[in-house]
C-alpha cells in the first residue's frame, strides 16, 4: 500500500471519528439541556374521550418552522369562543371538539395574528405558521433593509479601502480538488498567537469556573465546548511547533490584517441577518440586557470554540489533504449536521447554517484567519438569542 493510500485511509478514519464524536456530544447535550416536551396525543386518555368528540391538535410555528411557545390559541365555533389555551414549548395545544367547522385563531405579542378554518370529522392535526411583525423606521423602512444597507456600505468600504485594510489577492495554494504540500495550509502568525491563546484560556476558565458550577442545565453543553476547545488548542499548539504534523491549522492571522477581518466579519453578519430574514433586528435592542448577560456570554464562547474547531482546524486540514472544494463542503455539511442534532431538523434553519458555513469557510481560506468569521458568528448568535428570549418567552 502506497504512502498516499495510507494517508487517504487516515483521513477517512479521522473524518469518521470526528463525526461520531461530535454527533455523540451533540446528542448528549441535547438530551441534557432540552426541556421535556409535552407531546400531543391523538389517542384517547385513560378515561376515554367522550363519544362523538375528536382530538384537534394545533402546532404553532414561525416562518422558519420553529415552534412558538406561549402563543394564545382560540377555537371559534361560529362567533362563539369554544375553548382556548396557550401553546407549550413545542408550540402545541390539543382540544376535544365535536365534528364541524372551526376557526382557529393564534395570537402572540410581536406576531401577526392568524386565523385558520379547519373542518373536523376525525382526529385532526394542523400547523399554523405565524409571521413576525416587521419593525420599521418612520413607519416606512423595514429593519432588514437598514441592516442590509449597513452591510453593503461596509462591504463597499472593504473593497474601496482594500489597500488600507491589507486585503490583497489570493496568495495560497489553489488545490481545488487535490492534495497540497504538507504544512502549506497552516497559518499561525506570531503577532496574534498570544491573543488567540489568551482568549481561549479565559473562555475555558469561564466554562469551568462559572458555567458548570452555577448552571447545571448547561453542564453538558459546557463540557462539549471545553472538549472542543482543548482539542483545537492542542492541535494549534502542535502545528505551531512544527508544520510537518499531519494536521493543518489557521489562527487569527497577522496583526496588520485584524482591522480588515473585523470589518469583513461585521459586514458578513449584517448581510446574513438581513438576507435570511431571521428576525426583526432593530426591535431586538429593546430587550432587557441585564437578564441576557450570561446567555450572551455563553453564545460568544460557543461561537469562539466552534470557529476555532471548524474554521481553525477541520477546514484547513481537509483543504490541505483533499482540496479546497471538498474541505469547504464537508466542513459545512458537518456544521449543518451538528446544528440539526442540537436545534432540530427544520429545513430553512439548516440551509441557513450550511450557507453561513460555506461563506465563512471561503472567507477563512482567503484571509488565512477565522477572526472575522468568529465576530460574524458571535453577532448572529447574540441576535438570535435576544430574539428567542423576546419572542418565544
Amino acid at each position: 500500500m502506497s504512502k498516499r493510500e495510507v494517508q487517504s485511509i487516515r483521513l477517512v478514519m479521522l473524518v469518521i471519528v470526528i463525526a461520531v464524536v461530535i454527533g455523540s456530544l451533540y446528542f448528549t447535550m441535547l438530551s441534557s439541556i432540552s426541556p421535556t416536551a409535552t407531546s400531543i396525543s391523538t389517542q384517547e386518555d385513560d378515561l376515554g374521550a367522550p363519544i362523538g368528540f375528536y382530538t384537534l391538535n394545533i402546532t404553532v410555528t414561525d416562518s422558519n418552522d420553529f415552534p412558538i411557545n406561549n402563543a394564545f390559541v382560540v377555537v371559534f365555533s361560529g362567533s362563539y369562543a369554544d375553548s382556548y389555551t396557550y401553546t407549550d414549548v413545542e408550540g402545541q395545544v390539543s382540544f376535544q371538539v365535536t365534528a364541524g367547522t372551526y376557526d382557529i385563531k393564534a395570537e402572540k405579542y410581536h406576531y401577526i395574528p392568524v386565523t385558520k378554518t379547519i373542518e373536523v370529522s376525525e382526529d385532526t392535526s394542523e400547523v399554523i405558521p405565524m409571521q413576525m411583525e416587521e419593525t420599521t423606521i418612520l413607519g416606512v423602512i423595514p429593519s432588514w433593509m437598514i441592516m442590509l444597507g449597513i452591510g453593503v456600505i461596509l462591504l463597499a468600504f472593504v473593497f474601496l479601502g482594500r489597500d488600507m485594510l491589507n486585503i490583497g489577492s489570493w496568495k495560497k495554494p489553489f488545490n481545488l480538488f487535490s492534495r497540497a504540500r504538507e504544512g502549506s495550509w497552516t497559518f499561525l502568525d506570531k503577532s496574534t498567537k498570544t491573543i488567540l491563546y489568551g482568549i481561549a484560556g479565559i473562555f475555558l476558565a469561564i466554562l469551568l469556573i462559572i458555567i458548570i458550577p452555577n448552571f447545571p442545565t448547561l453542564q453538558s453543553m459546557a463540557l462539549y465546548y471545553i472538549a472542543l476547545g482543548v482539542i483545537s488548542l492542542v492541535a494549534l499548539f502542535l502545528e505551531g511547533m512544527n508544520k510537518k504534523y499531519w494536521i493543518a491549522a489557521i489562527g487569527f492571522g497577522k496583526s496588520k490584517n485584524v482591522s480588515g477581518d473585523i470589518v469583513i466579519g461585521v459586514s458578513f453578519a449584517l448581510l446574513f441577518v438581513s438576507l435570511t430574514g431571521l428576525f426583526s433586528t432593530l426591535q431586538l435592542f429593546s430587550a432587557p440586557f441585564g437578564s441576557l448577560l450570561y446567555m450572551l456570554l455563553i453564545v460568544v464562547i460557543v461561537s469562539f470554540f466552534e470557529e476555532n474547531f471548524f474554521g481553525g482546524i477541520l477546514l484547513p486540514t481537509l483543504t490541505e489533504k483533499a482540496g479546497i472544494v471538498p474541505g469547504v463542503l464537508f466542513t459545512s455539511a458537518l456544521f449543518m449536521f451538528g446544528h440539526g442534532l442540537a436545534y432540530g431538523w427544520a429545513l430553512v434553519p439548516l440551509v441557513f447554517a450550511l450557507v453561513f458555513r460555506v461563506v465563512a469557510s471561503i472567507i477563512i481560506l482567503y484571509r488565512k484567519s477565522w477572526l472575522g468569521t468568529f465576530i460574524a458568528h458571535a453577532i448572529v448568535n447574540v441576535l438570535s438569542v435576544i430574539a428567542i428570549m423576546m419572542y418565544a418567552g
